[in-house]
């Protein structure tokens, strides 16, 4: 059992390992360098800001190091600009430290560049109520920001690098398949094959698969560039397999609201219509 486990975790054909070995090397290094080559205090933040930035591929980390240095960047700005107009108004700061944490915390699924801001502005109102010096602590979060950045996305680059352009083919494959199979539950589900539940589930796979693929063309415009990738062509595919689908649930929508399969010569002539679809 233990050679087992010990040969699954060298096993570097499996992404999963490659992230973790990754993960493990970057932090390794990133708490060397701030310890005892720069002689940081508190290397705590730069080694989470390697982390954050340490996605699975090369360019979700240049499109998470981008996001993160920008929201970083600028509410360090705006923080400054507050604590040099409204450097003794407590009760101001006080709610302005409560609306950072409550959006940061909101757009965490939303926008991560949004949630950044915000949470770092907390934080410096944060350290402005806590401590005298606070401009001093909003310049040494630039700083750890910045370099743990610079960890994150080097270790993404050189240490058993992903890349998002290669797995972008079998995302295609997944698409393609989501819809073909969401096609199939659907007449299924005319024919009483299937259940509503069944379609549900399909449909979300099918959404995911969406989803999955429109950010995958975003991190592979960070790893070519938006003038080296075809994006119009991508672009073209993707919209047509997205319009299926929602072409799809709008059939099963308008059949199940109208309670149409009653009728059972208009789903005759569905059925037979989507059978015809489907072999083109």
């Amino acid at each position: 059992m233990r050679k087992l486990i010990a040969m699954l975790l060298f096993n570097f054909h499996i992404p999963e390992i490659r992230q973790a070995w990754r993960a493990g090397v970057v932090c390794a290094m990133t708490l060397f360098v701030s310890l005892y080559v720069l002689k940081m205090d508190s290397p705590q933040w730069v080694v989470l800001s390697a982390l954050v930035c340490l996605q699975a591929n090369f360019g979700a980390s240049l499109k998470r190091a981008k996001e993160r240095l920008t929201g970083t960047l600028l509410a360090c700005a705006v923080g400054l600009t507050i604590l040099y107009f409204f450097p003794e108004s407590t009760l101001f700061l006080v709610l302005l430290l409560i609306f950072g944490m409550v959006v940061a915390i909101y757009k965490s699924t939303l926008s991560y560049t949004y949630s950044v801001f915000s949470l770092t502005i907390a934080v410096v109102v944060m350290s402005a109520l806590l401590f005298q010096d606070a401009k001093k602590i909003v310049l040494l979060r630039i700083e750890d920001v910045t370099l743990g950045i610079a960890f994150g996305t080097i270790g993404s680059l050189l240490l058993w690098p992903d890349f998002a352009r290669k797995k972008f083919k079998d995302d295609l494959t997944l698409l393609v398949q989501s819809k073909e199979l969401l096609f199939s539950c659907l007449i299924d589900w005319l024919e009483d094959k299937k259940s509503v539940q069944d379609f549900f589930d399909q449909k979300i796979v099918s959404a995911q698969s969406n989803q999955n693929t429109r950010m995958r063309m975003i991190e592979m415009s960070y790893e070519f560039g938006s003038q080296v990738l075809p994006k119009k062509t991508y672009e073209g595919f993707v919209l047509t397999q997205e319009r299926i689908h929602y072409i799809l649930l709008s059939i099963f929508n308008i059949v199940n609201d109208y309670n149409l399969k009653k009728n059972t010569t208009f789903i005759h002539f569905f059925r037979n219509e989507l059978n015809i679809l489907k072999q083109l």
